[in-house]
C-alpha cells in the first residue's frame, strides 16, 4: 500500500475517537437507567460510588493506555493479547469481546424499546403502545447502517456532535438543579450519613465501575486513526476523565435534585431524571431530555 492511500484510510483524530467512545458508554445514562442502579444500592451516596469508580476505571484504563503505545492494530484487545500471550489466547479474548459486544447492545437495545414509551406518557400523558419503541429502535438502527456505509468518517463526525449534545445537556442541566436543589449536602460522600460502605461498594461494582464500559471501543481503530498510537493513548485518557466528570457531576445533581429524603422512592421512579428535568426545567427541560436520552443515546449507542 503506498504513501497515498495509507494518508487516505487514516482519518480519524483524537476528537473523532473520544466521541465515539463516549457515544458506547452514553453519558446521558447518569440521568436515566444507570443513575436507578446506583441510587438503588448507594442511597445518597451516589455521587461517592461513582467518583470511586472513576478512580478505579483510571487505573484500569492504564493498561490499555501502556498497550496501545506500543500496539496499533485493528484486532484490538485480541491484539494486545496475542502479543503477550500467544495467538490462541488472542483468538479467545477476540470471541469474548464479540460476545461482550453482542450482549451489550442487546442489553442497550431492550432499555431504549422499554423506556422509549414510557418517557414520552410521563411527559406528554400519552398512553404509547410498548412497541413503538421497536420502531423507534429500528430506525435508528437504520440511519446508522445508512451512515456506516459511507464509511467511519461521516458516522463518527455525527457522534462528535450528538455526544456534545449529551455531554453539554448533562452539565447544564446539573448547573440548573444544583444550585436550585434545597438538599445540597456533603453528606453524599459520607457513607456513614447514607447507605455504610457495603451499599457505596455495591453501587461502584455492580453500576459505577461497569458505567464506563465503552472506553476501550477505539482500540480497534488503528487502522483508521492518524498516529494511531499517539492518538488512542489521547483519546483513551479523554473519554475516562469526560465521562468520569460528567457522571459524577450528574449523579450528585440527580440525588440532590430528587431529594435526600425522598432517595428512598428514587428507584421506584420509572424515569427519574425525567422528573428531576421537569422539576426544574419546566416541560421544556422535559421534552430535551426526551430528545436528548432517545435519539442521541440511543443513535450513540447503535454507531
Amino acid at each position: 500500500m503506498n504513501d497515498t492511500n495509507v494518508s487516505d484510510i487514516r482519518t480519524l483524530g483524537t476528537w473523532d475517537l473520544v466521541f465515539q467512545g463516549l457515544g458506547q458508554i452514553t453519558p446521558i445514562t447518569i440521568l436515566s437507567g444507570l443513575i436507578v442502579s446506583i441510587v438503588g444500592l448507594s442511597g445518597i451516596n451516589a455521587p461517592l460510588a461513582m467518583m470511586i469508580s472513576f478512580i478505579a476505571v483510571i487505573l484500569a484504563a492504564n493498561t490499555i493506555y501502556q498497550f496501545s503505545g506500543m500496539i496499533s492494530h485493528t484486532g484490538g484487545y485480541y491484539s494486545y493479547v496475542e502479543y503477550g500471550l500467544g495467538k490462541h489466547l488472542g483468538k479467545f479474548t477476540g470471541l469474548q469481546y464479540l460476545l461482550y459486544q453482542t450482549s451489550n447492545l442487546a442489553l442497550e437495545y431492550f432499555i431504549v424499546i422499554w423506556g422509549f414509551s414510557k418517557s414520552l406518557d410521563y411527559a406528554f400523558g400519552t398512553s404509547l403502545p410498548e412497541w413503538t419503541g421497536i420502531l423507534w429502535m429500528g430506525a435508528m438502527m437504520a440511519l446508522s447502517y445508512i451512515l456506516m456505509r459511507r464509511g467511519a468518517k461521516p458516522s463518527l463526525r455525527l457522534a462528535l456532535i450528538l455526544g456534545s449534545i449529551q455531554v453539554a445537556f448533562v452539565i447544564a442541566l446539573s448547573i440548573i438543579v444544583i444550585p436550585s436543589a434545597h438538599d445540597n449536602s456533603v453528606q453524599t460522600f459520607v457513607p456513614s450519613a447514607g447507605s455504610g460502605w457495603t451499599g457505596v461498594f455495591l453501587g461502584f461494582i455492580v453500576g459505577g465501575y461497569l458505567a464506563f464500559a465503552g472506553y476501550g471501543s477505539v482500540v480497534p481503530m488503528g487502522e483508521e486513526a492518524r498516529s494511531p498510537r499517539k492518538t488512542i493513548r489521547n483519546a483513551i485518557i479523554a473519554i475516562v476523565v469526560i465521562a468520569g466528570s460528567v457522571f459524577i457531576l450528574g449523579s450528585y445533581a440527580m440525588v440532590v435534585g430528587f431529594g435526600l429524603n425522598n432517595i428512598g422512592s428514587f428507584s421506584a421512579a420509572v424515569i427519574p431524571g425525567l422528573i428531576v428535568a421537569r422539576r426544574f426545567t419546566g416541560m421544556a427541560g422535559a421534552i430535551f431530555f426526551i430528545a436528548v436520552s432517545t435519539f442521541l443515546s440511543t443513535y450513540g449507542t447503535v454507531i
